[in-house]
């Protein structure tokens, strides 16, 4: 029994650390979960990948942070840092070409960040040229894989993004920290305590976009015989909220 403790400790702590940024709160600000929800279960693909949980809806930030002095810096620039805004930026349903031994499409939604951005450019200006990559490798902040549709269904699927893009693209979360995960798989939140504006957005244009946040959408049981799907109802504006713990 000891030996298999060791055996798992070591297994555990050979993570490489990381950190990102949970997208979906605890309220479910951005209705992520409920969307996905709405998905009848009859089409997912849960072979490959099934419905991501709200745990794995996140934004990487910085990967390979292997030494304690990543972690120191970025609490440095965190401490500089003014909370950011995540933005839905598209709803879309596309096919999964990585996987090859079936027909996979997948209804994600892409994410923005000007405040993201920043912090992560930040970071690369102190870092040498030939590091930049293994730590920020994305041009963009990417995107989230909701669901993914068996290949049969995928006219239904793509139906189901047209009618409900209008609301949900457009949203917006304020979150005030980071979460660093070390290499045992434990999460640390890192604060964002920066004074002004979220990052990334000028005091007017943050005002325009995150006021408080529309009810949240009701859960549907839908299946293929019902379509043309439901619309999802329009919120009024995007919604802002300060992300919970992971």
């Amino acid at each position: 029994t000891f030996l298999v403790g060791c055996l798992l400790l070591a297994m555990a702590r050979g993570r490489v650390p990381w950190s990102f940024c949970h997208v979906c709160d605890g309220e479910d600000s951005l209705h992520l979960l409920s969307l996905s929800r709405r998905i009848p279960e009859a089409w997912v693909d849960w072979r490959h990948g099934g419905k991501r949980p709200r745990e794995r809806m996140h934004s990487t930030v910085l990967l390979n942070m292997h030494s304690a002095e990543h972690l120191e810096r970025l609490k440095r620039l965190a401490r500089r840092s003014a909370p950011i805004v995540v933005q839905l930026r598209e709803l879309f349903c596309q096919r999964v070409e990585r996987i090859k031994d079936a027909e996979v499409y997948c209804i994600g939604i892409g994410l923005a960040s000007p405040g993201m951005r920043e912090l992560k450019d930040t970071w690369n200006a102190d870092t040498p040229p030939d590091q930049k990559r293994r730590h920020v490798p994305y041009d963009s902040e990417g995107h989230i894989s909701l669901v993914y549709i068996q290949g049969s269904f995928h006219k239904v699927a793509e139906a189901f993004v047209e009618q409900n893009r209008a609301s949900v693209e457009g949203r917006s979360l304020t979150l005030n920290h980071i979460t660093y995960q070390d290499e045992w798989g434990i999460d640390h939140r890192i604060l964002l305590e920066g004074s002004g504006t979220s990052a990334g957005e000028p005091a007017a244009k943050l005002q325009k976009r995150t006021p408080p946040p529309a009810p949240p959408m009701p859960a549907a049981s839908l299946s293929p015989s019902d379509f043309p799907l439901p619309m999802m109802s329009q919120p009024s504006a995007s919604s802002s909220s300060s992300s919970s713990s992971s």
